[in-house]
């Protein structure tokens, strides 16, 4: 991917995927000391494999592409939002279950993902985060619990594009789709069902997904 190109790379890991010694592979990433340290600083051994595998996910993307040879220093703003120190390139990354998505485009992006999650009490959270028209469609409809998961990661997305945290986007408020645009898709993974939205600012550029898995099926949705 060279600078020129209005594309953004997606692609995908499980955390299963890693193996050998955690601290050589959080030794040999390129972001920085500073993300180094950050997840040699957490504790749980989960939440620091989950870590692990999205930067590793990102440092597998950036491999595919020309950007190689360029400072790939990641900082975080005050927000928490992560970025690079000085590429000229946005990332995004979520987490779900064992499953790491990594979005990376010259464009601000946002990314999430949700596995559909039928045991969740997704009224009681529509009712909570969404406004009063996206819960009565939400739930008027025969697949409210993916609906529901649809919205959200959307939400999310929006929210990760911003840096201004899910509370700030959850208000009751209903997405202006006039001012972001969205690629939406739904994911089958080992037969279960997920949810993967990207925001961007302007439109929407092509969307190349690198790394898919043949237990992982992608469909896109088109509004």
């Amino acid at each position: 991917m060279s600078s020129e190109n209005c594309i953004c790379l997606l692609t995908f890991m499980r955390a299963g995927e890693i193996s050998g010694d955690v601290d050589t592979l959080i030794s040999s990433l390129p972001f920085g000391e500073s993300e180094r340290e950050r997840l040699r600083s957490i504790k749980n051994p989960a939440a620091q494999k989950n870590s692990l595998s999205a930067l590793l996910c990102l440092d597998r993307l950036i491999k595919r592409t020309d950007l190689g040879s360029e400072d790939l220093t990641v900082i975080r703003e005050k927000n928490g939002k992560p970025r690079f120190a000085s590429l000229p390139y946005h990332f995004s990354i979520t987490h779900s279950r064992d499953l790491c998505a990594v979005a990376l485009c010259k464009e601000n992006v946002g990314l999430d993902l949700e596995f559909v999650d039928e045991s969740r009490n997704t009224e009681a959270l529509s009712k909570r985060f969404f406004s009063p028209e996206e819960h009565s469609q939400i739930f008027e409809g025969k697949s409210a619990a993916r609906d529901f998961f649809a919205l959200w990661v959307k939400k999310e997305a929006l929210a990760k594009l911003s840096g201004e945290g899910l509370a700030s986007i959850c208000r009751g408020q209903i997405i202006d789709r006039s001012a972001h645009s969205f690629k939406e898709y739904r994911l089958t993974v080992d037969g279960a069902d997920a949810c993967l939205a990207l925001c961007f600012e302007k439109a929407a550029p092509n969307i190349a997904i690198n790394d898919t898995y043949e237990e992982i099926k992608i469909y896109e949705i088109q509004n």
